[in-house]
């Protein structure tokens, strides 16, 4: 007879241990990992007033969460020291476009009219941002809006 044991453990602030053969050792939720990132935490987002061209390559997250990411930037990008690989983009100047698909997303960065181009992104994980441990809505939106009437520029700067 075969007996499996499976170990649920929550470890806060200290390094994952290997688990012993046999055994699976899960986290209880996002909150739980080190690596958490609160995406309803203004100190979490960046926002960018840039000029175009900006020399950001975006790329699409996975299906599941949609939206697009920084992929890299280009060696004479404007946004050199300020945005970094990584990032999620949440806003283009008012729009939101958290989880818009690739064309649409990128769309609004190309037809913004404006001199400098406001983007806001989140520091952290697509799964952070669009998983249950996302934003609210109401959050998003109050957030987006305040980032616009503010006018702010790299508020935050990337980690």
């Amino acid at each position: 007879m075969k007996i499996f044991i499976s170990l649920s453990i929550s470890l806060v602030n200290t390094p994952h241990p290997t688990p012993p053969p046999h055994t699976s050792l899960r986290c209880s939720s996002d909150a739980n990992n080190k690596n958490f990132v609160d995406s309803m935490d203004e100190a979490n987002y960046l926002c960018a007033s840039l000029t175009k061209p900006m020399g950001i390559l975006f790329e699409e997250n996975d299906a599941e969460f949609g939206g697009i990411f920084v992929l890299s930037l280009t060696e004479n990008s404007v946004a050199q020291g300020i945005v970094k690989p990584g990032l999620q983009l949440i806003a283009v100047n008012e729009k939101k476009v958290a989880g818009l698909p690739f064309e649409e997303a990128l769309g609004a960065i190309k037809n913004s009219e404006e001199e400098k181009t406001l983007l806001t992104f989140f520091q952290g994980e697509a799964k952070q941002f669009y998983g249950p441990t996302g934003p609210s809505q109401a959050w998003l939106d109050e957030f987006v809006a305040k980032m616009n009437k503010s006018g702010s520029s790299t508020s935050v700067p990337a980690q």
